[in-house]
């Protein structure tokens, strides 16, 4: 779950960041670039190529296609090696701890105890909903004495990650006030 080493340990929730804007995009991620062991300069030059080119397209094109429209060439997921000067490797980021390639061997991404205990990587559930302890829902198997144990601890229930948080309500858009209609406020 973690580098006792020294490493970043807060990784993951740049993984998280992009699920949740999956969730509130049906599906898409497409106007997020993340890089790991971040150029600053370089950073800096291509949200500022991005920016200006979202901002000065006046259309009444939807603003998430702005934004893809807008993205520039050199926005693409990756990480920069270990080298003087780093340079940079392009290749798609994936949560794994796991060294399945260059950028995860370099930089892998530790976990988080909600994730391991099978909450949603998008970590947008504060608080869960319970269900009775069910030997069914692990990969492994109790003996009598475990299993009374685990539903001692839990007697109102273990976490029920396959349903929304307790009073957990979807994203609301931000509000427009032009040109786009789209969320407009009038």
């Amino acid at each position: 779950m973690s580098n006792e080493a020294g490493g970043y340990h807060y990784g993951w929730f740049h993984y998280a960041l992009r699920e949740r804007l999956r969730k509130a995009s049906g599906g898409r991620s497409d106007n997020m670039a993340m890089w790991r062991n971040v150029d600053a300069n370089d950073a800096r030059a291509t949200f500022d190529a991005w920016m200006v080119a979202y901002t000065s397209d006046r259309s009444d094109t939807p603003r998430l296609q702005k934004v893809l429209n807008a993205r520039p060439a050199q926005a693409v997921e990756g990480c920069y090696d270990k080298g003087t000067p780093p340079s940079f490797i392009a290749e798609p980021l994936v949560f794994t701890r796991a060294a399945s390639t260059r950028c995860t061997t370099l930089y892998p991404v530790y976990s988080n105890v909600r994730v391991e205990a099978g909450g949603p990587l998008s970590a947008d559930v504060l608080k869960c909903q319970l269900a009775p302890v069910n030997p069914a829902d692990y990969r492994l198997t109790f003996t009598s004495d475990q299993l009374a144990r685990l539903r001692a601890i839990f007697p109102q229930g273990a976490c029920d990650w396959s349903k929304p948080g307790v009073n957990q309500v979807p994203v609301v858009p931000w509000a427009s006030f032009g040109p786009s209609p789209q969320h407009r406020i009038n």
